[in-house]
Parts: C-alpha cells; structure tokens; sequence
C-alpha cells in the first residue's frame, strides 16, 4: 500500500475513495486534490497500468491514524523494506571515506552506511516533529524512535543476494538514547565524528596480546620510528591479520603508558635514559618525617646577626639566643638580650614549646 516515489513516502489514492476503507469517497477525493493549494499533495496520476499515488505527509492527522491501523506506519513499520527504499546515496559521505588512508575497506564501507542511515532518521525525526506542531496534538515521538531504532538493528541481518556480506554493514547503537548522542555528534562533528568516536570508545582496551606485542616490538626498535609511521604500518596488516582498527593518538597514549615504557625505554633510548627516568629517586625530607624530634640551642651563626657600630669597628650589641629544629632548619623561640645568661635560655625554650605544642626527644645545647 506503502511506496517511496521522489524520496517521499506515498500512499495508494484508493485508500480514499476504495472497497478496504473508502475514507472520503471520489468526488471529495478529487475536490482535495485540486486548486492552487489542495488539500492532498498528488504525486503521481493513475495511468498506464500504474496505481495514483498521495504524498502521506499531507494527509490529515485523522485520516493518517486511521491508514496506519490498517496497513502499518510507514515511517516505523516493521517491514525492512519500507525503511530502506528511503535511504539515499549520500555522495559526499562517499568521497570522504573512500579518500581516507587511515580506514580498512570495511571500515570505509560501514561509515557510509552509518552517515546514509543517520541522515534518514533525522530526517524522519524533523518531519514528525513538523507534523505534530501542524496538527497540535500530542507527540508520541519516544515510540516513534524505538520502532526505528528496532529497524535499524535489524538491517544488520539483511545480506546480498547469495551471500554473506551484510548490505548494510553498520555498528550504530542498539538503544534510543545512544542512537540520538550519536546522531548529535554526527550532526555537530560531521564525518569526522563516525571513525574517530568508534575508535575512542574503547581502543585502548583492544591492545592486548599480538597487537600489544606486535607495537612494542616494532617501537622498540634503534632506528626510532615514530608514532605516525608505526600507525600506517599497523592499518596496513591490521585487516589480514583481523585485528581492531586504531587511530595515532590511541597508540601514542597507550605507548607512553608508565608499565608499557619500561618495556621499549632500553631498547630504545638505552640503559642511562631508563635509569634517569625509572631509577631510584627517593630524596627523604627529614622536616616531613621528624617533625620536633631534635632541638638545639644557641651555637649558630644567628649571634653575629645584629651590629653595633663604634669607633672601633663592629661589635655585637644584641645577644640572639635561638632555639631550632636540627631537621627543618625553623626558629622555635628566641630571646633578645645584651648579656646572655640562662634567663634568655629559658624564655627561648619556652616560646619553642608554646609554639610547638610539643617537646622534642631530643635536646642539645652550646
């Protein structure tokens, strides 16, 4: 009953005016269709063994609802065919993946197929969402994505005649909420975004086993090949040997990974770069560890700190009397005097102890 003619999804007109539901009738079938703006957008006539066709879009909400009880939703309608007669070449997708040096032939293949899809189903989303606004009634737009999302998933199993290679080799998600992020990106990023948000997903985690070894060995090498050469050469045997497609920068990272540039560093750079950079570089700081463990008292060269001048030259006019950490090397306490005497000892050890709130285990004296 269904039938895609110019890209647009058509219904046959004897829906109208037919034995099956006879909507309207004939006469107001042919009053609809006429004038300078009709009612019913006519796309094809009837003629040479060929069925009338009118565009679903410009059926009323009412008259819609009643067409798709009977034969299905054309926009979300189980049947696979439906769906695909809509999707359209996309040959600007096309250029830009076949272009590419960096993508496996099946790789090229599946992003097309993805940029087709997702452009049909925001085409799909914008011209519901246009219908409801026009109508004012209630939208019922979660459904609509579920039933297209089901459809989607279930190109995956369609295949070429006498074959086994998919006709549309997509990986996009199998849930609402992830297939719209992915359009959003698609939307905002363009191309770009289909390879480069695959690869980024969970690349990293693919580097194991033979690729992991197959990496190391060959940027273990003297001749210090860089990253950018080491990924044409992997997506060069990458789809012989069938492992997972990895851009540069998700080599780069896991490459500089502390556990995998222990393993290349020697090879590499040699035995004194591995040392400067994994050997022992433990420096103890004893004002962290032993915090007011060893105090000490006068001794220092803080006397000679505060001058007097005289005709005879410099000479000490104030006495300093410290107390300080041996570790960190902080003044505790102090006493200020001319004569230095065990009265400024005391008044200096006692603003160390208030200050510190502590006492030290050990105590020496000068």
């Amino acid at each position: 009953m269904y039938e895609t003619y110019n890209n647009k999804i058509c219904v046959n007109q004897e829906v109208f005016y037919g034995k099956d539901l006879s909507l309207i009738g004939y006469v107001r079938f042919n009053h609809w269709c006429k004038g300078s703006n009709p009612k019913l957008n006519k796309m094809r006539t009837v003629g040479n063994g060929r069925c009338g066709l009118i565009e679903f879009k410009s059926i009323p909400e009412d008259l819609q609802q009643i067409i798709i009880k009977s034969y299905g939703n054309p926009w979300t309608q189980e049947d696979r065919e439906t769906f695909t007669s809509q999707i359209t070449t996309d040959q600007k997708a096309v250029e830009h993946f076949l272009s590419s040096n960096s993508l496996t032939e099946p790789k090229k293949k599946q992003h097309i197929c993805e940029a087709e899809i997702l452009n049909l189903y925001n085409e799909i989303i914008i011209n519901y969402d246009e219908k409801v606004k026009l109508s004012g009634r209630k939208s019922n737009k979660g459904s609509l994505k579920e039933k297209i999302c089901k459809i989607i998933q279930e190109l995956k199993l369609e295949n070429f005649p006498n074959s086994q290679t998919s006709r549309y080799p997509h990986n996009l998600p199998a849930n609402v909420r992830s297939l719209d992020r992915k359009l959003k990106g698609y939307l905002a990023g363009g191309f770009e975004f289909l390879p480069h948000k695959n690869a980024g997903n969970s690349a990293r985690t693919k580097i194991k086993g033979d690729v992991a070894n197959w990496l190391i060995a060959q940027y273990s090498m003297p001749n210090k090949i860089v990253v950018p050469v080491l990924h044409s050469m992997y997506m060069s045997i990458c789809e012989q040997q069938k492992w997972p497609e990895l851009n540069e920068s998700t080599i780069y990272k896991w490459l500089h990974q502390p556990d995998q540039e222990r393993k290349w560093t020697i090879a590499r750079d040699g035995m004194e770069t591995f040392r400067r950079k994994f050997g022992h570089k433990l420096v103890r700081d004893k004002s962290d560890w032993f915090p007011n463990v060893y105090w000490a008292i006068d001794g220092t060269k803080l006397d000679w700190m505060h001058y007097y001048d005289t005709t005879l030259g410099m000479a000490a006019k104030l006495k300093i009397d410290p107390v300080f950490d041996i570790y960190s090397e902080k003044i505790l306490g102090w006493s200020y005097s001319k004569t230095e005497n065990h009265v400024d000892h005391f008044k200096a050890v006692k603003m160390a102890v208030e200050n510190t709130q502590s006492r030290p285990y050990k105590f020496t004296y000068d």
